[in-house]
């Protein structure tokens, strides 16, 4: 018997009674597991080998039914973990306070703009690229004690605007 007969055959006898049992194990998409068992059988290197090919069409049936199921708890279980992540509390800041942040950023800029050039460029100098006093007395030709001063002034401007900002963030 060629293939496309032995398909049809098995399809005529065994399809209803396919279709009741994956109809009672997974309701709608009992249809597609059945024509996908089909599919699977049509696909057996050796179809005509197979000795009992109802037992067999029902093998592929319920491993599809299970294969399913799977898949529904899997889906279920990340619904449930995306739910449990929801109702977690929120590490990042609100919008409300990521923009104060950002604006006392920008008033900090300001302020450093706003400074004498020597006060600025001793601040930049120790804070940001990480040399010593007397290193930056060095560079500049000025003395250590010069230096402490300019960085002491450019510190208390800086202290004085976050203590403006401080008073102006807005409650937590």
């Amino acid at each position: 018997m060629s293939l496309n007969g032995l398909l049809d055959n098995l399809f005529r006898q065994h399809n209803q009674e396919l279709l009741c049992y994956a109809t009672q194990r997974a309701g709608q998409i009992a249809d597609d597991l059945v024509q996908e068992s089909f599919i699977q059988l049509l696909n057996h290197p050796e179809p005509d080998s197979i000795v009992n090919h109802r037992a067999y069409l029902y093998k592929i049936t319920n491993n599809l039914l299970n294969a399913h199921y799977r898949k529904l708890a899997i889906i279920e279980k990340y619904h449930e973990d995306c739910e449990e992540l929801d109702s977690l509390p929120s590490r990042i800041p609100g919008l409300e306070l990521a923009l104060h942040h950002e604006q006392i950023l920008r008033q900090c800029l300001q302020v450093l703009k706003e400074l004498p050039a020597m006060q600025r460029n001793v601040f930049f100098l120790h804070r940001i690229d990480g040399l010593s006093y007397p290193q930056i007395a060095k560079m500049l030709g000025i003395s250590k004690s010069s230096v402490e001063r300019y960085f002491i002034a450019a510190m208390e401007s800086c202290v004085a605007a976050s203590i403006q900002n401080f008073k102006n963030t807005p409650s937590r």
